[in-house]
């Protein structure tokens, strides 16, 4: 189930994505067309800039959402289809606990560096 719930979210954060490419193709025919003097042109870009950066903000706080939603349910299904096939196999769940531990662990140090390298830089 868990692994059904990353498809099922990753195409929802897929399909919820409505990125600002920018200036749009409208835009361009009016200055090609003379609609705007350069100036104004370069002002009128200006102000967009700022109504792309925030529409792309809010675009990335939606899809970080759904995309720790996508990441944690493969995790979890991923770890659950591991310890169903340790106990079929029969072996002991210590055989599955401390590898899975200590990846795990390993796996959140490294994210926890690359988070504040990243903020950093």
């Amino acid at each position: 189930m868990f692994l059904l719930a990353s498809i099922v979210a990753g195409i929802w954060t897929y399909s919820v994505s409505d990125p600002s490419f920018g200036v749009s193709s409208d835009h361009r025919k009016d200055v090609v067309a003379g609609g705007y003097t350069e100036r104004e042109w370069l002002r009128f870009q200006l102000n967009e800039y700022d109504e792309w950066t925030e529409s792309m903000r809010e675009t990335n706080q939606t899809n970080v959402v759904g995309l720790h939603t996508t990441l944690f349910s493969l995790v979890a299904g991923v770890l659950c289809l591991l310890l169903s096939a340790v106990l079929t196999l029969d072996g002991s769940p210590d055989e599955f606990l401390y590898p899975t531990l200590f990846t795990t662990l390993l796996v959140l140090g490294i994210a926890a560096v690359l988070s504040v390298a990243r903020r950093k830089g």
